[in-house]
C-alpha cells in the first residue's frame, strides 16, 4: 500500500508576517511612494469625515442650547425690563408735580404695559423648561 504523502514537498505560507515586506521589496520606488501617498490620503479622508460629522453634532447641540436656553432668557430679560418700566412710570406718575409730567408718565406706563403683554407672548412662544409654562400662565392670568 503506497503512502498518501506527496512526493514533492509543498511550500507553506510563511507565518512570520514578512510576506508584505517581501512583496514590497519586489516593487519599484515609485509604486511604494504612490502607495504611501494613497494610504495617507485615505487616512486623511477618514479623519476628515469623522471630524465633519463631529462638527455637525456640535452645531446641532449649539442650536439646541440657543433654542432652549438663550431665547427664553432673552425674552425673560425683556419682560423683566418692561415690568420695571411699568413700576417706574407708575411711581413717577404719583411723584410728579405738573399735569403735563403726569400725563407723560401715564402714557409711558401704558406703552410699557403693552410692551409687557408683547413680552409675555414672546416668552410663551419659546420652549420653556419644566413647569415654567405653568408659572407664566399664572402670571398672565393675573
Amino acid at each position: 500500500m503506497p503512502s498518501s504523502a506527496p512526493l514533492v514537498p509543498t511550500r507553506s505560507a510563511p507565518s512570520d508576517g514578512k510576506v508584505l515586506a517581501r512583496w514590497l521589496a519586489d516593487r519599484r520606488v515609485a509604486t511604494k511612494v504612490t502607495g504611501a501617498v494613497l494610504v495617507a490620503a485615505v487616512v486623511a479622508l477618514v479623519v476628515g469625515i469623522v471630524r465633519v460629522s463631529g462638527i455637525n453634532a456640535v452645531s446641532a447641540k449649539t442650536d439646541d442650547i440657543y433654542q432652549h436656553g438663550m431665547q427664553p432668557l432673552s425674552a425673560a430679560a425683556a419682560l423683566r425690563y418692561d415690568v420695571l418700566a411699568v413700576r417706574y412710570y407708575s411711581l413717577s406718575h404719583d411723584a410728579v408735580k405738573t399735569t403735563q409730567a403726569a400725563a407723560a408718565a401715564a402714557n409711558n406706563r401704558v406703552s410699557a404695559e403693552h410692551a409687557v403683554a408683547a413680552d409675555m407672548q414672546a416668552l410663551s412662544a419659546t420652549e420653556l423648561p419644566g413647569n415654567s409654562r405653568d408659572v407664566l400662565a399664572g402670571v398672565q392670568a393675573d
